[in-house]
């Protein structure tokens, strides 16, 4: 599910130059495109000032013609507009267009050579003759001429235009082309490359969730397993100062030094199942369900002398389970104390332990005779932290919430059914 740092790292390093050069294209073709739209944008300029001269030149024609006056500074302005005349239709030719545009503009710019040629000369006759010697058919030509030119002009102006306008609707294509692209290839990326990156910090997150549950899991097991043995000590030291009869005082002290072996193999269980919390995984392994009983029954033998229960046991069908040793000896201690614990002072505690094999699946069946619990009103809470239903001065309301949380953190399902003063059956599906 982790990805290795490495690789990780690599893709991390594709996914920004991915980034870069994508935003890095996207600028250069709209920026490309930018410039065309300033090159259409000069020649409308141009071609536009130049209509505008060509009338200045014909105005200041006609001026000093019926002035019939060589008027220095109307022959100097004359000049002037002139040579920003003939500039702007240099510039205008000059620049390079792509095709087709080049063929259809160099068309126009033929058919409009004869009328420039024109007006240029008439203004040159004008600058070289004066008003004095101006030929009286030079006026009325000028106005020709200014008019061809100004209608050929307008047809390269809203041919330039409509150029522009195509320029810029391109354009928009391209932008919108290249965004879509951009957009797909960001999340093509992103399935590759930031959604693994997510679903590991995801991952990371459940894994440490399940980490703080199960050493919040492994606090209680150590508080429950512990406690159950050394009031189990102490029960059987009470006993060995109440009696004076020697066999039945080496009898209990056999049940201490098997009590302080299974307190010793508890802690050495809790010590193993720490260090497998450090190394953020579990032990399964091929468990006897006898076996846990029987440490079980060794574990609480005190309460057992003392409440004269009787344990029964019927493993039969599915004698194995692999599981999770320190949550089966703690599942199985929680249900047998709180069956001694919840007893009927009317009846010897009867315990029964039960097996079966059912849709390829264990189940597990433990009985008892006690108080029971009344279903109506507790079902809902019964497996509720802090929720007791009897009173009792060892009862915490932890042992059943601890038992459900262990037995689902393994994908198992805990229920139970049960009857006010005949007993409850707990059943868990491994």
């Amino acid at each position: 599910m982790t990805l290795k740092k490495g690789k990780h790292e690599i893709r991390y390093i594709v996914f920004i130059i991915t980034v870069v050069v994508t935003i890095s294209a996207n600028l250069a073709i709209f920026q490309y495109n930018l410039s065309l739209q300033d090159r259409d944008a000069e020649i409308i300029n141009i071609a536009g000032r130049q209509r505008m001269l060509s009338q200045n030149i014909s105005k200041q024609i006609l001026l000093i013609s019926y002035a019939n006056s060589d008027s220095i500074s109307q022959l100097k302005l004359l000049g002037t507009i002139t040579k920003e005349f003939t500039a702007a239709h240099k510039m205008l030719t000059s620049i390079q267009l792509p095709a087709p545009y080049d063929a259809s503009f160099d068309k126009l710019y033929q058919s409009i050579a004869p009328h420039f040629n024109s007006i240029v000369n008439t203004s040159s006759k004008t600058l070289q003759h004066g008003g004095t010697k101006f030929k009286k058919n030079l006026p009325s030509e000028i106005v020709k001429v200014d008019q061809k030119f100004l209608a050929t002009m307008e047809i390269i102006l809203r041919e330039y235009q409509h150029k522009a306008e195509n320029t810029l609707k391109r354009t928009k294509r391209i932008v919108l082309i290249l965004s879509l692209i951009s957009i797909l290839i960001l999340l093509v990326e992103s399935i590759f490359i930031v959604l693994p990156f997510v679903k590991t910090l995801n991952y990371q997150n459940a894994k440490l969730m399940s980490t703080n549950h199960r050493l919040s899991d492994f606090a209680h097991i150590a508080s429950h397993n512990l406690r159950s043995p050394v009031m189990n000590l102490n029960s059987l030291i009470h006993f060995i100062d109440r009696t004076d009869d020697k066999a039945e005082k080496e009898a209990l002290k056999t049940k201490v030094k098997t009590t302080l072996a299974n307190l010793n193999n508890t802690m050495n269980a809790l010590l193993n199942a720490l260090s497998i919390q450090s190394n953020e995984s579990s032990t399964i392994e091929e468990l006897y369900f006898e076996d846990i009983l029987t440490f079980t029954k060794e574990t609480l033998s005190a309460q057992i002398l003392k409440s004269d229960a009787i344990i029964t046991m019927n493993f039969a069908e599915a004698p194995i389970l692999k599981y999770d040793r320190l949550y089966l000896e703690s599942i199985f201690q929680n249900l047998l104390s709180n069956a001694l614990k919840y007893r009927s002072s009317d009846r010897i505690p009867e315990v029964h332990f039960l097996t079966k094999m059912k849709n390829k699946k264990i189940h597990l069946y433990v009985s008892d005779n006690g108080l029971g619990i009344n279903m109506k009103r507790n079902e809902s809470k019964l497996f509720g932290l802090n929720k007791v239903f009897h009173k009792h001065p060892e009862a915490k309301g932890v042992g059943l919430f601890m038992t459900r949380a262990q037995i689902e953190s393994m994908g198992g399902i805990i229920t139970a059914e049960s009857t006010v003063d005949k007993g409850t059956t707990f059943k868990i599906i491994f």
